[in-house]
């Protein structure tokens, strides 16, 4: 917070005690619900640890138009959700490239977003490329929010249900029994987290090794 003004940085504080501490709480409570990965592959419902891959084209992190492999909008209380992710994206795991299939639900990223009191026009104008409600926008402008994405090379937890491909042998991960909408990710740790336009430090990007 070096060379901010004292009242920037009184709200700075604010901001973060009321939004990023409960998104902490948050954050831990969906990786916990990912399970422990699974140590090989296998069909059927599984969680994998892997590094994720956008095979050609990416999507748009709504926060600042950057290119991701995943990107959500959400307000805090979950009631509206927009999802985005590239066309094609793969895991790579144990020598392995899986597939994912279906729509990515971004329970942590690596890269996070909050506004206690909305977002600005520049985000709401990337979402209203997408053609979404009215009713939403206003949400996500006067609610607190949150823009969770994922990037090129994030290593990740995801929950899914492992098939076989008929053609080629290959791995293809898709939406889980009772989750029928979304394949769903998350990193351990963030590599960048902003509150109310403030970046913070936080902890470096996971490592295979």
């Amino acid at each position: 917070m070096r060379g901010m003004s004292s009242a920037t940085k009184a709200r700075a504080l604010r901001e973060t005690a009321a939004c990023l501490l409960p998104a902490a709480w948050r954050r831990a409570r969906a990786i916990s619900a990912l399970g422990e990965p699974d140590g090989s592959l296998r069909e059927g419902p599984i969680t994998l640890l892997g590094r994720l891959r956008a095979v050609g084209h990416g999507c748009v992190d709504f926060v600042d138009g950057a290119v991701a492999v995943a990107s959500c909008a959400a307000t805090l209380d979950g009631t509206v959700r927009v999802d985005v992710r590239a066309p094609r994206v793969h895991l790579e795991i144990a020598g392995h490239r899986l597939e994912l299939d279906g729509p990515i639900e971004i329970a942590a990223g690596s890269r996070e977003a909050l506004a206690p009191f909305g977002f600005g026009g520049r985000v709401i104008g990337r979402l209203r490329c997408l053609e979404i409600g009215s009713r939403s926008l206003r949400a996500l402008r006067e609610r607190a929010a949150v823009v969770r994405s994922l990037y090129d090379g994030d290593v990740v937890r995801v929950r899914g249900s492992l098939r076989r491909l008929a053609i080629g042998g290959g791995w293809a991960l898709g939406p889980s029994p009772g989750v029928p909408y979304a394949v769903r990710c998350a990193v351990d740790a963030w590599r960048e987290t902003i509150v109310g336009g403030v970046p913070l430090v936080t902890a470096p990007r996971i490592s295979l090794g």
